[in-house]
This record gives structure tokens, C-alpha cells and sequence, in this order.
């Protein structure tokens, strides 16, 4: 019965297949077995395309291996302790865990996409002329403004902004 169920499934023929397993099940006489075979009938008639693919592709179709991979990515971090996830965070978190696995810089990335949803602000002229002038005071009273300490740091997000609004007030 087994051979003959796994030969007509290989040929293709879906009726045979049924038949065969129609036939088991009128020989059983516990609810249980029948059901299992009801549940097997069920279960082919449902995924009976992907069955005659993966028969007709058998030669084609190349597994891989990615399911343990995401898992021993993921693992790795969401198992450790007493911790809780939300959705959100674990959702993030996966992320994160990904592209790492992936050799690519975190670091990197985030300042990427800092910078990318960061859009120029547009201040009115006379909000300018304002600031040039406060500007000019401090600068008489002061020294000049770029000799600020905090502009002797190129790469911090406030010096970066502060330079910025002096090249666009040309000062």
C-alpha cells in the first residue's frame, strides 16, 4: 500500500493518490485511524501543486540551510536571561542581529540613515540677521566665534551644526 501510495504521488497522478488513500480509510474501522487518514486526504488535495513541483523540479530545487542560520543569528541575542521583547523591539532587534551577520557596520549604517531622513532647515531673513548681529556683538566683545573650542571637533553632530549656520550667515 505504502509503495503504491509513494509511486502514483512520483507519477503525478493526484486521483490515484486519493483513490488509494480513500481505500485505506474505508479499511479502517476506528475513528481515529479514519481520521488520520481523512486529515492525510485533506492535506494532499491542499498542497497537492507544491507536491507535483517539487516531484517535477526535484532536480532543480537546491535546499539551503538559511532557517538555522536565522535561528543561530536570532538565538544568539533573544534568548539570553530573563529578558522580555515586544514585537517592536525583537522586530529591531532581528534587524540588527541581521546585518551584522551580514559584515556590515552598524555604526555605519545608523549615521547613514540618520543623516538620510535629516532634511535642511530653511530659516527666514530676518531670524538671520538677527543671529548675525548677536553674532557680531559676541565677536567684538569675544574673539571671533570660530575659535569656539566646540568648533575644534569636525566631527561631532554640534559642531557640524554650528558650522553650518556660520557658512549660511557667512560668517
Amino acid at each position: 500500500m505504502k509503495k503504491a501510495l509513494w509511486k502514483e504521488i512520483f507519477k503525478g497522478d493526484k486521483e490515484k493518490v486519493t483513490g488509494i488513500l480513500i481505500q485505506k480509510y474505508n479499511e479502517y474501522e476506528g475513528e481515529g485511524d479514519k481520521n488520520l487518514v481523512r486529515k492525510c486526504i485533506d492535506y494532499i488535495k491542499n498542497n497537492w501543486e507544491g507536491i507535483y513541483s517539487y516531484n517535477l523540479y526535484k532536480g532543480e530545487i537546491t535546499g539551503c540551510s538559511a532557517e538555522s542560520h536565522v535561528s543561530h543569528v536570532l538565538s544568539e541575542r533573544l534568548s539570553r536571561g530573563p529578558l522580555s521583547w515586544s514585537k517592536i523591539g525583537a522586530h529591531k532587534m532581528a534587524q540588527l542581529r541581521a546585518v551584522k551577520a551580514s559584515g556590515i557596520s552598524i555604526k555605519e549604517m545608523i549615521i547613514k540613515q540618520r543623516f538620510e531622513d535629516l532634511k535642511p532647515v530653511e530659516l527666514p531673513r530676518t531670524t538671520l540677521y538677527k543671529a548675525k548681529q548677536q553674532i557680531k556683538k559676541i565677536n567684538e566683545k569675544y574673539g571671533t566665534i570660530r575659535d569656539l573650542p566646540i568648533l575644534l571637533n569636525k566631527k561631532t553632530f554640534t559642531s557640524m551644526t554650528i558650522k553650518s549656520l556660520l557658512q549660511q550667515i557667512n560668517i
